[in-house]
């Protein structure tokens, strides 16, 4: 009898072991490659979201400070980490529309603790009843508002905003100035 055809064959031979394991590797390193991509593209775009959010800051705040309005009941007031003036309540989708083009006091304020911007706005004469606060900025290490006026009791000519924010654990400042329109400085108080 021939031993060869008794003899049961058990195992791979080196050969196929190597071969799998070079197709093992092709493919675990394809994975990789794609998966490290994927996270590059991921921390893009997720630094272009913090970025896109304080242009919005910024360019809210700008359209509050031009549909502003004189009101006496309403002063204006700035500190180191917050800035209240009176303007005009916009119809907004959602609020209360009947409201809408009435004088409110909006409030742009940094909440140190959570690291973020609030904007409030309260209808006058109606107060804290008729408050709205939303978050409207995220991840914000320090915030300064200036004022330049021609005077203490003057309506400012300029407010500028510096904003320090943590963009992938990058630390960024964005700094605009904006002028108040001339019509607004010089109308008369309702």
């Amino acid at each position: 009898m021939n031993r060869t055809l008794l003899k049961k064959k058990y195992g791979f031979t080196l050969i196929e072991i190597l071969i799998v394991l070079g197709l093992l590797s092709m493919a675990a390193l394809t994975i990789m490659t794609v998966f490290i991509q994927e996270i590059k593209v991921f921390n893009r775009f997720s630094g272009m979201r913090d970025d896109e959010e304080m242009m919005i800051f910024t360019e809210r705040l700008t359209r509050d400070l031009r549909s502003g309005a004189r009101c006496a009941a309403i002063p204006w007031s700035a500190s180191e980490d917050a800035l209240s003036f009176p303007s005009i309540k916009a119809g907004v989708e959602g609020d209360n529309l009947l409201t809408a083009g009435l004088p409110a006091k909006v409030t742009y304020r940094l909440d140190r603790d959570k690291k973020e911007i609030t904007r409030t706005e309260t209808v006058f004469p109606y107060g804290a009843d008729n408050s709205t606060a939303r978050v409207i900025a995220l991840r914000v290490a320090s915030l300064k508002f200036e004022i330049l006026r021609e005077s203490e009791e003057a309506v400012p000519l300029r407010v500028t905003v510096s904003v320090e924010y943590n963009r992938q654990s990058k630390l960024r400042t964005i700094k605009k100035s904006m002028m108040i329109p001339v019509g607004y400085r010089t109308s008369g108080s309702p």
